[in-house]
């Protein structure tokens, strides 16, 4: 099954989850993301706007959020909040849901780019289940949240942590792949040629 990107047809609409039972709706909370008010007023100082900021909108809040697979980047008039089931884009005047991404199945993205490169981020997502990994790299185009590629990662099966899997810049998506030896061979790791550091271009995923 492909991932799924919506654009934002059904006002408050409900999606159910794969892999959990129910849905649920997004409640409207205090959120991680909010876009302010006078944000031109910054620009030439607080003192024209009187000194006060206001909250203009506010993004849902997911009460079952993971520690893993967050994340959130600014772009042009886009802002992208990225969750363990979702990643999800709202216009930065409005708060209006632009789009939406959500991975395949029952996989959940399990770490993301600290940064983003030319509007493109790069997500690890999997099953993270028994026998299962974060075992998928994707790239992930913010301006309307489509994969422009993605490839095969190798998880670890004791050993794995969800930090620095995936990081971009100047052109290039780098991948880690994982080695339960790496944690076991402290003075001499062994490594083969498919479990290691791997280096794409960002937007085509040519391996570098």
């Amino acid at each position: 099954m492909a991932p799924r990107t919506t654009d934002d047809t059904e006002p408050r609409r409900e999606r159910r989850l794969s892999g959990r039972r129910g849905t649920r709706r997004f409640r409207p909370r205090l959120a991680a993301v909010a876009a302010l008010l006078g944000m031109a007023g910054l620009a030439t100082g607080c003192s024209d706007l009187g000194g006060s900021l206001r909250v203009a909108w506010e993004a849902p809040v997911d009460s079952n959020a993971r520690d893993y697979g967050n994340g959130a980047w600014l772009v042009g008039d886009i802002l992208v909040r990225s969750r363990y089931d979702t990643v999800t884009a709202f216009d930065t005047g409005t708060g209006k849901r632009r789009w939406e991404y959500a991975p395949p199945g029952q996989e959940h993205v399990c770490a993301v780019s600290r940064s983003a490169a030319g509007a493109v981020v790069l997500i690890a997502r999997g099953s993270l289940g028994a026998d299962a990994g974060c075992s998928t790299v994707a790239a992930l185009d913010l301006t309307n949240g489509r994969e422009l590629w993605h490839t095969p990662r190798t998880p670890a099966e004791q050993s794995e942590t969800f930090t620095d899997l995936v990081a971009v810049g100047g052109g290039i998506a780098v991948l880690r792949d994982a080695d339960d030896r790496w944690l076991l061979d402290t003075y001499r790791p062994t490594v083969s040629g498919t479990e290691a550091l791997r280096a794409f271009d960002l937007r085509t995923g040519a391996p570098r």
